[in-house]
């Protein structure tokens, strides 16, 4: 169950990083402006699908002391915002996507 809503989001990241490496490129320059965004998504998309999987995985805990553990992180305003400030806070156009590391939830 994808987590974070970010369906939407990594479209509108995909498009603002496309368009900035079309127009770098510069006309009939379409393979290289391909391969920029390649590199520069395939980081952030691979890391933004492991953080949804495992959050579903973590929202989803049993009663006892991980889902304890889970909880007080959740309370704490600073803690969620550690974890997941790196993908609601991202600026596709000046950000590397390793510039910013989630924590853990556990």
């Amino acid at each position: 169950m994808p987590h974070h809503g970010q369906g939407a989001n990594q479209s509108i990241e995909d498009a603002v990083v496309l368009a900035a490496q079309l127009a770098s490129a510069g006309p009939g320059n379409w393979r290289e402006a391909q391969e920029a965004y390649e590199r520069l998504r395939r980081g952030r998309t691979r890391k933004v699908q492991y953080a949804s999987i495992t959050t579903a995985d973590v929202l989803h805990l049993p009663d006892g002391p991980a889902a304890q553990a889970r909880n007080a992180r959740l309370g704490a305003r600073d803690s969620v915002l550690n974890h997941l400030d790196w993908i609601h806070d991202f600026d596709a156009l000046t950000e590397e996507p390793s510039e910013r590391q989630g924590g853990t939830w556990l």
